[in-house]
């Protein structure tokens, strides 16, 4: 088994061995449920008692719902739980900064703008124009919605109801 030094220490002052991965994906790659991350965060950063800090983290779970599920892996879970902290249990800083500061350097890159700097849309397809029969049809569909707006907006139980003060004087 290889062991990595990370600070953790488990039993007689060891460092905690890892047992060697036959994984293609490299760790920071490889994804992990939030819950065994959280899961495997309170077995690594509080062994005494495990149970007491996943009941922290659980509280701290919600509060991390805007980190992308590609931050929570093996690599992030290793950084976060070696890093140093002020008491033995990280806190909800230690585990959002840490997993904040893991996820800037390992994200994927975002797409860049064209070399000119200008989003060029893409080109509006050409069409026929429309049929005088499709100009008759919407004409018709646009008349019919106006004079229901119109019996709405005169109706005075209606929600879409025009206030007196904005009315346009009619003539």
């Amino acid at each position: 088994m290889a062991a990595r030094p990370c600070g953790l220490h488990h039993g007689g002052g060891s460092i905690m061995p890892l047992p060697p991965r036959s994984d293609p994906l490299p760790s920071h790659q490889r994804l992990m449920e939030r819950r065994d991350w959280f899961t495997a965060l309170a077995q690594l950063t509080y062994p005494t008692d495990p149970a007491e800090a996943l009941r922290a983290f659980r509280a701290y779970a919600p509060l991390l719902r805007s980190m992308p599920d590609a931050a929570f892996t093996e690599a992030s879970l290793e950084h976060v739980a070696c890093a140093p902290r002020r008491m033995q249990m990280p806190g909800f800083d230690d585990v959002r900064n840490g997993l904040s500061a893991w996820w800037r350097a390992h994200r994927p890159p975002s797409r860049a703008l064209p070399p000119s700097g200008k989003f060029s849309s893409p080109p509006i397809p050409e069409r026929k124009p429309p049929s005088p029969e499709e100009i008759a049809a919407v004409s018709t569909l646009l008349n019919a919605w106006r004079q229901e707006r119109a019996a709405r907006v005169e109706d005075p139980a209606s929600p879409f109801r025009t206030p007196l003060s904005r009315r346009k004087p009619t003539s």
